[in-house]
């Protein structure tokens, strides 16, 4: 369960993403910088299954994954591996095109149903989709709301949400990094379930992360609760590596 944005710039974008879990799960370790192939990256870690939800790398490619609810749910992996450590994988790759392949070239039969993104400077956001039984890859171009999840009616959540980050477009004439942070911050368009930053009796927004990356710095702030009530921490920032990609990928590169 998770709310993903997406906001591009000239070298660089912002990517926001609130984190919904059940209210029994342990408490998230806060971000901190790990090696992650020949550089480095920031990223907070869940306990319970030693993985994470997003990170970004010294290169400029931001890995998320939110959790997928297919109508028709598949049967459970018989030797199941945590999502998270997919993700931890994945920020190790130079670019979103290397992080497509290391997912498609994955055991994602051990896998519960996700939706992994990729993001880097200047390139649209690259996406694999894993219901339980086929791959599927997706592009996205269009700034704002590139992702959302619950696990109670995944169709009505993402309608509502939705339709509530392109109302305040419309209101504001753009999307802009303070919109989308007040919006990840808010319990609109009402408190409850469907809210951006949610609350229900078994589960509630616990974090926000927002990753900043421009042509000379990559930066991670991490809100260590419910965004709506919720101060975010100090920054943590990486220089942007020489080594990163020149360019995008092809799959024949």
């Amino acid at each position: 369960m998770c709310t993903i944005s997406w906001l591009p710039s000239q070298d660089g974008y912002e990517v926001r993403m609130n984190r919904d879990e059940r209210r029994s799960r342990p408490p998230a370790m806060p971000p901190s910088v790990i090696d992650a192939g020949e550089g480095k990256a920031i990223t907070p870690r869940d306990p319970e299954g030693a993985g994470t939800w997003v990170g970004v790398n010294d290169r400029g490619v931001t890995v998320a994954l939110a959790n997928v609810y297919p109508a028709d749910p598949p049967p459970a992996p018989l030797r199941p591996r945590s999502r998270g450590l997919l993700v931890l994988d994945a920020l190790a790759c130079p670019d979103g095109e290397a992080v497509m392949d290391l997912v498609e070239g994955a055991d994602t039969e051990r896998l519960q149903p996700f939706h992994l993104l990729a993001f880097q400077p200047d390139q649209p956001v690259l996406a694999v989709v894993w219901d339980g039984r086929e791959l599927t890859r997706r592009r996205y171009d269009q700034p704002g709301l590139v992702a959302t999840s619950s696990s109670r009616d995944q169709r009505a959540a993402e309608g509502v949400r939705r339709s509530w980050f392109e109302v305040q477009a419309a209101l504001h004439g753009a999307f802009t990094g303070p919109l989308l942070d007040r919006l990840h911050r808010s319990r609109h368009p009402e408190p409850g379930a469907w809210a951006v930053s949610m609350e229900r009796s078994d589960a509630a927004t616990v974090s926000m992360s927002t990753v900043i990356v421009d042509p000379e710095t990559v930066s991670f702030v991490y809100t260590p609760g419910p965004p709506h009530r919720t101060h975010p921490g100090e920054p943590l920032v990486l220089a942007r590596s020489c080594l990163q990609a020149e360019g995008p990928r092809g799959k024949g590169d």
